[in-house]
């Protein structure tokens, strides 16, 4: 990771990017034990650090806007390429740790693969994970510099208040921070129904996501993932593209529709605690709080790590593989003998 940091410093064809999640904070966040035992409104921060500058720079979102699942980091992601990635920058690199729910999913892939192919410049994408329990990135000295500032901080009451926190937190080198509304989240479900997720590579050895630490993506071949468990290793090759004859559905065209249109609903729960914390708000911040009291509600859990409603990323994760892995790996190796057949 450093060896890529220092490279696109000294190549201006390169660009290597870091990005994590920064651990949830509580809107409101008031010095009372009322508050303590209340569901509150959470807020969230994709860090981003760009390795050329050595600039941090926040994505932050309420969760009545979205959650903090995979399709919301690839949507801060997208939106970052799409405006702030400019010539002569041909080549991407991102580094993230390596959690299943957010950064290691096909979901992921497909929305870099989208992204990549409307480019203009960009021709590669490489996406690399660290080692679990070996993992420190750049964002984790950024959010520390958050936290430390936040710790002193006894009344925040919008997410307004946090961002401030966030802008004044360094003397020097301040952070970029971008507020992620709504229309920024987008759903890869047309883009998962374009492909197909196989489990074996093109030599019908089996694909392992859990074990994964960097996938190669191309521009002139969006339909081919190369992954390997080990940078010393070599790459397996692994097709998702659609089987069978005739027109292929081309991802670069295929529209990305919102992820939350009407925004994310939030649990009947949440919002009588809210409710109940309302008296403790003062009056000129307390518009924040109607507007969200006014919005849809839903009965799921909180979205954490990627749990909310379904599942945002593949089982074999958690260790729960379902019980027909063995019926789809099989299914797999038929359409990859197919594929060599036609």
């Amino acid at each position: 990771m450093n060896e890529d940091i220092l490279e696109s410093q000294n190549n201006p064809e390169l660009e290597t990017l870091t990005f994590d999640m920064q651990k949830t904070h509580p809107i409101p966040k008031i010095p009372t034990g009322i508050a303590y035992y209340k569901r509150q409104l959470n807020f969230y921060n994709l860090g981003i650090h760009v390795g050329s500058q050595n600039q941090g720079i926040f994505n932050v979102w309420t969760e009545n806007h979205a959650g903090k699942g995979t399709q919301e980091v690839g949507s801060c992601l997208l939106k970052y390429m799409r405006e702030h990635i400019h010539a002569p920058v041909k080549e991407l690199r991102l580094w993230s740790d390596s959690c299943g729910g957010q950064n290691r999913s096909n979901k992921l892939v497909l929305l870099l693969i989208h992204a990549m192919l409307n480019h203009p410049i960009i021709e590669k994408i490489t996406i690399r994970f660290l080692l679990s329990g070996h993992s420190f990135l750049p964002n984790d000295s950024d959010f520390s510099d958050v936290e430390s500032a936040l710790r002193v901080q006894e009344r925040l009451y919008t997410d307004d208040d946090y961002i401030a926190v966030m802008a004044k937190c360094r003397r020097k080198r301040k952070f970029l921070i971008t507020r992620i509304g709504k229309n920024d989240f987008v759903s890869v479900e047309n883009l998962v129904k374009a492909i197909t997720n196989r489990k074996v590579d093109v030599s019908r050895n089996k694909v392992s996501w859990l074990s994964c630490h960097e996938i190669l993506l191309s521009k002139d071949q969006p339909t081919t993932l190369l992954m390997r468990s080990n940078l010393s290793q070599e790459h397996q090759i692994v097709s998702i593209e659609k089987q069978g004859k005739g027109r292929k559905p081309c991802i670069k065209y295929i529209e990305l529709p919102l992820l939350w249109p009407q925004r994310r609903a939030l649990s009947l729960e949440k919002l009588k605690d809210l409710k109940e914390m309302y008296k403790l708000i003062p009056k000129d911040v307390q518009q924040f709080y109607k507007t969200i009291l006014s919005s849809n509600t839903a009965e799921f859990q909180d979205d954490v790590d990627g749990f909310g409603a379904t599942i945002d990323f593949e089982t074999e994760i958690l260790g729960l593989e379902s019980n027909n892995l063995e019926g789809e790996l099989e299914q797999d190796i038929q359409e990859c003998d197919n594929d060599k057949d036609n």
